[in-house]
């Protein structure tokens, strides 16, 4: 086998989406804020230009409000486990990470290490919207960086 991984085996990947959202910031964050219902507003994620069904619950930590909850989210026949890190009920957001593949499995093209994510939802004041943005960062092999090209201009990746 091979000897230990170190950093510069690895490359740091950036993603940034962002879109309009036909609800005020406030309706939105009541739906988007219980961590272990992610299926109730991102019900398929596309892996590898193939849509897969979402199915999400908690693990602990209640309806996932609470800083340290745990869920799981099931990827088409893939499973990961992420922790909630961060909540903020006044700005409308939140931040977790990946903290396992408890089958060993990874549902997307590379695997990634260290990713961590945030979801912003900032209120549009002249209208009864807000804009969504989810902010992403993972370390993965760099001959895997070219699978997280852009598919639209509202999807970054760095």
């Amino acid at each position: 086998m091979g000897g230990p991984i170190t950093a510069h085996q690895f490359s740091t990947v950036r993603v940034h989406i962002s879109g309009v959202l036909s609800a005020d910031a406030a309706k939105a964050w009541s739906v988007v804020k219980d961590f272990g219902a992610v299926c109730q507003w991102a019900p398929t994620f596309e892996v590898a230009g193939k849509a897969q069904i979402v199915r999400s619950g908690m693990l602990m930590g209640g309806r996932g409000t609470v800083v340290g909850a745990a869920r799981v989210v099931h990827v088409g026949g893939d499973t990961l486990v992420e922790e909630l890190t961060a909540m903020d009920d006044v700005e409308h957001t939140m931040r977790w990470r990946v903290i396992s593949h408890p089958s060993c499995t990874n549902p997307f093209p590379a695997s990634y290490l260290n990713s961590s994510v945030k979801l912003t939802l900032t209120p549009i004041t002249i209208s009864k919207q807000c804009l969504a943005e989810l902010e992403a960062s993972f370390l993965t092999e760099p001959s895997q960086t070219p699978q997280a090209e852009p598919k639209s201009d509202s999807t970054r990746a760095a």
